[in-house]
């Protein structure tokens, strides 16, 4: 797990908890988890995947969409209709030599 993003949980609609991560120093990262808990345990996890492309830019892959991101940081936005979680989210994320 890794501390270096910062998170805010916003409200569109009733039951939807926008939750928009910034995450920081994302170099050389190809993956990432999110897991969002409440008391009982697990709510939900999120999956992205990050590769770079023969453009030498960067496509992240999330929520069935690729779009162009930046390496210097690095934004996602979940929506979460399971609730709002109750505790810090933890982030895995895993890291590939030459990305």
């Amino acid at each position: 797990m890794n501390d270096s993003f910062d998170y805010e949980v916003h409200v569109p609609a009733k039951g939807v908890y926008e939750i928009s991560f910034n995450f920081y120093e994302v170099i050389n990262i190809q993956f990432i988890q999110i897991d969002l808990f409440e008391e009982e345990g697990l709510m939900a996890s999120y999956e992205a995947i990050i590769n770079k492309k023969a453009d030498n830019n960067y496509y992240l892959f999330f929520n069935d969409v690729e779009r162009l991101v930046y390496m210097d940081q690095l934004k996602l936005v979940v929506n979460n209709t399971y609730g709002k979680p109750r505790y810090r989210p933890a982030i895995y994320r895993s890291q590939v030599a030459g990305l």
